[in-house]
């Protein structure tokens, strides 16, 4: 049969195998997916923070960076997102803030931006300036994309597709835009 030490190290490795798989499991539980779905929206808040200091700011993983924003300090919003069950703003380059420390102070939609934001009436959403958003976005409809800080270009809201790399966006089907 089995001497002890044998029965021993078996029952060890398979105690090690488990908490290694469910520690795996708890970590990949915990990852958030980088590639949020944010729905572009163009607006300011108001930081309305009650605590003492400033509020973290946040990646789009919901890891806490190297930034802070102020009390009673104002930030454009370019997009907002749903990241670790919070509803977030984007305030910049792979900036968010969480929604409960702030105070919509002005809010653009299709109705109510300036004439340059309005989209026609017979469309839905408002256009958004592509070299301000910091991102590789395609045009669901042209089948075009566009790189950030390149010539600026204006894509209806809802024809936005986000990629992570130019290789992504070619491989569905987009091309670069001029």
């Amino acid at each position: 049969m089995f001497s002890k030490n044998a029965v021993k190290a078996k029952l060890l490795a398979i105690i090690l195998a488990l908490v290694i798989a469910l520690g795996m499991s708890w970590l990949a539980s915990q990852r958030v997916n980088a590639s949020i779905k944010e729905t572009a929206m163009h607006g300011k808040i108001i930081v309305k923070y009650s605590g003492k200091g400033k509020v973290h700011l946040l990646n789009e993983d919901g890891k806490y960076i190297k930034k802070y924003a102020k009390k009673d300090s104002k930030w454009k919003v370019y997009a907002k997102a749903t990241i670790r069950k919070q509803l977030m703003y984007r305030i910049g380059k792979n900036t968010w803030i969480p929604a409960k420390y702030t105070k919509k102070a002005s809010t653009k939609t299709a109705a109510s931006a300036p004439v340059q934001w309005k989209a026609k009436s017979s469309e839905k959403g408002f256009l958004v300036n592509t070299s301000s958003v910091g991102k590789i976005i395609g045009n669901k409809t042209t089948k075009k994309f566009y790189l950030p800080g390149k010539k600026n270009h204006k894509i209806l809201s809802l024809n936005m597709v986000f990629f992570s790399s130019k290789k992504e966006a070619e491989e569905a089907g987009y091309k670069l835009a001029n």
